[in-house]
């Protein structure tokens, strides 16, 4: 049987938010790390300088887009308890959905073995 506890989701997501945005500030330490080896000007020169420095811009846009797919986690999961205010399936709300997990699968059963016995009748006839 399937439960649905707004409780439960919406501490889930708060959880979830948070690590994404811990996640976040990780990704923006390691752009600045990576920011500081690309302007290392005279301290690190050379063709393999230049070719690290290259990797390592090239890194920071990575971080960038690292750092927008997380904003928009975060964005998605804070909304989900308002989205459950508007459907109102906030607070205590629990679901039960036995069908689901019962009847669906019943059903199903049914059907494929009504197939096949009218498969088996059109092989006879």
């Amino acid at each position: 049987m399937k439960i649905y506890e707004a409780e439960t989701l919406t501490v889930a997501t708060k959880s979830r938010a948070k690590q994404y945005e811990d996640l976040k500030k990780e990704v923006a330490a390691l752009k600045k790390e990576f920011q500081g080896i690309v302007g290392l000007d005279n301290e690190f020169q050379g063709a393999g300088a230049t070719a690290i420095k290259s990797f390592y811009e090239a890194q920071i846009e990575v971080a960038d887009a690292w750092m927008e797919l997380f904003t928009t986690q975060i964005s998605f999961l804070e909304g989900i308890p308002g989205s459950l205010e508007e459907a109102d399936l906030s607070g205590n709300t629990v679901v039960e959905v036995p069908f689901l997990d019962g009847e669906v699968s019943n059903g199903i059963n049914k059907r494929n073995r009504l197939s096949m016995n009218k498969r088996m009748i059109s092989k006879e006839s």
